[in-house]
């Protein structure tokens, strides 16, 4: 369940930790301290103890009060939440990140790191650009074609891609079990950014434990 703030839109399902999703024109966590990324289009998670800047496409950690940030327009921004271990992550997923697996990635270093069980990891993607929005060339197609052919339609010359479905599947392939659908299509909901339609700024999204 979203909920309206004056900042974005805050998740209220999942007690012990906050998930913001940014909307347009709004830097919810100025005068905070926050792990944040260079992002680079790639399956690479970090794991983060304090407020640090890092090259990579996700954040993991284990540290209350540390907000993980991503910022994204018309990629995802994928939050994973583990209440028993008390473990929290999230990552940018555009269809680089997506072809290479990064939220199996993500959930690896969960396990790995944490122990944390796949099937105690709750998932919940945030605003990006749906299907229905998201036309690709021919050669992006065919890469999606043979990785995640369910996620993938052409119709009348043109080349959909389900982003969405996508991760779904591949968090899926890593044993998740809650996985939450976007609420949000940044292509067409206009108080978020969307690259697809000219936009250079970006969302930001950020989730934290308690």
């Amino acid at each position: 369940m979203w909920e309206r703030k004056e900042y974005g839109y805050e998740w209220k399902k999942w007690e012990g930790c906050k998930i913001v999703q940014g909307v347009r024109h709004i830097f919810p966590l100025k005068g905070r301290e926050y792990a944040e990324l260079y992002q680079i289009h790639s399956s690479i998670v970090r794991v983060v103890n304090k407020p640090v800047k890092v090259v990579g496409d996700g954040l993991v950690t284990s540290v209350p009060g540390l907000p993980l940030v991503v910022k994204t327009a018309d990629c995802y921004p994928v939050f994973l939440y583990d209440s028993d271990k008390r473990i929290c992550g999230i990552y940018h997923a555009g269809w680089r990140g997506t072809l290479l697996e990064i939220g199996r990635e993500a959930v690896r270093v969960m396990k790995e790191v944490f122990d944390c069980l796949p099937s105690s990891i709750w998932v919940l993607l945030g605003a990006g650009i749906g299907k229905e929005s998201y036309t690709v060339g021919k050669e992006v197609y065919e890469l999606f074609l043979k990785k995640f052919p369910e996620a993938v339609e052409e119709r009348n010359g043109r080349y959909y891609v389900d982003l969405y479905l996508a991760n779904r599947i591949s968090l899926e392939k890593e044993g998740v079990k809650e996985i939450i659908p976007p609420r949000w299509d940044t292509f067409i909901h206009e108080e978020f950014y969307s690259k697809r339609r000219g936009d250079t700024e970006r969302n930001i999204a950020w989730i934290e434990l308690w």
